[in-house]
């Protein structure tokens, strides 16, 4: 298991405003994703609904995949923002040792 400081918030006008913040212990990123999802929502089937109508992904794992391939393409280009979890919303994270 890994540990890690996970910090949710929103982003305006280009900047990051962390609101919240939690202690996570995940096996992988999929699940570090999962996890932080439905901190943000409620339930698996709102985050479809939502990204559903966002993005047409209409299933948890589609979900998961495309937040992490936005993730690695941001790396690429030299972009640590964190992981988006919907138009406004984001978190960040920190691996504790």
């Amino acid at each position: 298991m890994r540990k890690f400081r996970v910090e949710f918030g929103s982003s305006s006008r280009g900047e990051l405003d962390i609101e919240r913040e939690g202690i996570f212990e995940v096996v992988d990123e999929r699940e570090l994703v999962r996890e932080s999802l439905l901190r943000e929502f409620n339930n698996v089937r709102e985050i479809e609904n939502y990204w559903r109508d966002w993005y047409n992904i209409g299933d948890i794992e589609g979900v998961i995949d495309f937040i992490i391939g936005v993730r690695e393409e941001e790396l690429e280009m030299g972009i640590d923002e964190g992981y988006i979890l919907s138009e406004e919303r984001f978190f960040r994270v920190v691996e504790l040792r």
